[in-house]
Formats: structure tokens, C-alpha cells, sequence
């Protein structure tokens, strides 16, 4: 039985035990043996029934957690250029780019500074030759 269907029924047997409470007082008396096995029944039930529904919200609850994202562990890796030295063994050294501004506009945010397209794919070029 799903979360749904037990409270629906949760709210079945308030309503019994209820209407059954009712039926007592209007008749100004106390409750007769078997209206009495009834509400007890009813009562037990309704605790019963509220303890599978704690179990499945925490089940749900377990299952969501398992299934959220825990963002990343590890930082990011630097860029890192590969140079030859002159013993033709690459070294691991921090990528040192320098951007000649000759194309870079004081106007528009957008473009981050450039002109045009072109003229930062110009500058991404001669950024990735060897020796600059």
C-alpha cells in the first residue's frame, strides 16, 4: 500500500472512531462491550497503520538521500603548458599566456572586451603556439 492510500484510510478509521464517539454522547451513555472491542480496535489500527506510514517516509527519505548529488570532491585542475627543455624532456610547469590587446574594445561587456569573434580567436591562436 502506497503513502497515499494509508493516510486516506488513516482518515477512514478517525471518521469510525469518531462517528462511534459521537453515537455515545448523543445517546448520553458510556460505550457498551462491543463498542468498546470496536474502539479499541479502531484505535489500534489507526496507530498501527500511522507506524507503516512513518516507515515509509523514512524510507523515501533514505532513498532521496542516496540519490542527491554530492557536488564535486576535487578541485580543479591548473592549466598546465608542457615545455620542451633543452634535454627534449617535457616539464609540468603553470601555463603562462600573454593576450597582445591590440583587438580588445572598451565597448560591450558581453564579448569580453573583443571587437569581434575573430579577433579572439586570433588571440587564442597565437596564445597556443609553441614559444609564446
Amino acid at each position: 500500500m502506497d503513502i497515499e492510500k494509508s493516510r486516506q484510510r488513516l482518515a477512514e478509521l478517525n471518521t469510525e472512531a469518531n462517528s462511534l464517539r459521537a453515537k455515545v454522547a448523543d445517546e448520553n451513555r458510556d460505550l457498551t462491550r462491543q463498542e468498546a472491542e470496536d474502539l479499541d480496535k479502531l484505535l489500534s489500527d489507526f496507530d498501527s497503520l500511522r507506524a507503516d506510514i512513518d516507515r515509509l517516509e523514512k524510507l523515501g527519505e533514505q532513498t532521496e538521500l542516496l540519490h542527491v548529488g554530492r557536488g564535486r570532491k576535487t578541485l580543479p585542475e591548473q592549466p598546465v603548458q608542457l615545455k620542451i627543455d633543452h634535454n627534449d624532456e617535457p616539464s609540468r610547469q603553470p601555463a603562462e599566456v600573454k593576450v597582445a590587446n591590440r583587438y580588445l574594445s572598451p565597448i560591450g561587456k558581453g564579448n569580453c572586451g573583443y571587437k569581434t569573434f575573430g579577433h579572439f580567436a586570433s588571440d587564442v591562436r597565437q596564445a597556443s603556439l609553441r614559444g609564446r
